[in-house]
């Protein structure tokens, strides 16, 4: 098997790279590198695809349309180290019979464990009670005991629920949740689902984003959708930020209402001017929901190409619905 690695050999590659997962990846076929430090460009692929049975993608990679297509005249198997496929394959990919594996499954439990750990910081004042510690004091009042919150029985609302709303509900149902799920795709009797997001927002006591960004998503949560989440609840987004009315959502958390835990923006990096930086009812992190997997990604591509030359079944498979439902880098 021809394997084409379309990654340049750089920092971003290493990061998710180490020479056991190089290895791993040599030990797999006859493989091609990106001889550059970026990604390569369309031209660049379109040269490169020639004789090629399985193309190596990750995040910057260039789309792979009907262009792309014309020289692949081998290819079998795009395997993804990422998350999202949408915004990298044209639907003529599946006409061509090509299978799509992606990592974003191996990434959706990771995002999903680093939003319960967010949840508990908020909840538990992980940070008022260390700058408290830190500023060689012990408790400021007889108030600080009221400012821990548990999160047994606590209600929450998902708004979307694919793999990380799925990962993340298991790991809360040990705390004896109530839940209520917003999603129009679900269809599971198991779960307490509405088809009403207005319902879905004003319920939890946490509301929490997973829907995937699409055009039917983007700017869903408006300022009159954001103004049905109840006082004092907890926001919580690691889906994407173009999702939410981003300057309704601040001037909610301006006003003290709200709790918010963000890894997500609308335009990122996050301004330095943004008030989301400095407001103190706010977590914020840089779009790092999930790195803590970073190696897993490919080591589990790595085996699935290993189950596809095989003829064995393959765990990362991303269908032609999957694909549709996913998140579009708009």
């Amino acid at each position: 098997m021809n394997i084409l690695f379309s990654l340049g050999k750089n920092k971003i590659t290493n990061h998710y790279m180490n020479d056991d997962l190089y290895n791993q990846l040599s030990n797999l076929g006859h493989v091609i590198f990106n001889p550059h430090d970026r990604s390569l460009t369309k031209n660049e692929l379109i040269t490169m695809i020639r004789d090629i049975d399985i193309l190596i993608t990750h995040w910057a990679a260039p789309k792979i349309d009907s262009d792309v297509l014309l020289n692949a005249n081998r290819l079998k198997l795009i395997a993804h180290g990422a998350g999202s496929i949408y915004g990298l394959v044209d639907e003529c990919v599946f006409d061509k019979k090509i299978t799509l594996i992606s990592a974003n499954k191996v990434m959706a439990k990771y995002v999903a464990e680093t939003v319960l750990a967010n949840i508990l910081t908020v909840y538990q004042q992980t940070e008022y009670f260390t700058s408290i510690m830190k500023s060689g004091n012990w408790k400021k009042s007889p108030d600080d005991y009221s400012r821990p919150k548990s999160l047994y029985g606590a209600k929450i609302s998902f708004i979307g629920f694919g793999m990380v709303g799925h990962f993340l509900y298991n790991l809360l149902k040990a705390f004896n949740i109530q839940c209520l799920i917003y999603d129009p795709y679900l269809k599971d009797e198991s779960l307490k689902i509405t088809s009403s997001l207005d319902k879905a927002l004003s319920f939890g006591d946490i509301v929490t984003v997973h829907a995937s960004l699409t055009e039917e998503t983007r700017g869903l949560l408006t300022k009159e959708k954001l103004s049905l989440i109840k006082d004092n609840a907890l926001f919580v987004n690691s889906a994407r930020g173009q999702i939410v009315n981003e300057p309704a959502l601040i001037s909610e958390l301006t006003s003290g209402r709200l709790f918010a835990i963000l890894d997500v923006f609308e335009h990122e990096p996050l301004s330095k001017k943004s008030p989301l930086r400095k407001l103190p009812n706010v977590l914020t992190q840089p779009h790092i929901s999930g790195v803590a997997a970073r190696y897993e990604f490919f080591q589990a591509i790595f085996s699935d190409i290993n189950n596809f030359i095989n003829n064995k079944p393959l765990q990362y498979t991303v269908s032609k619905k999957q694909w549709s439902l996913m998140t579009r880098w708009l």
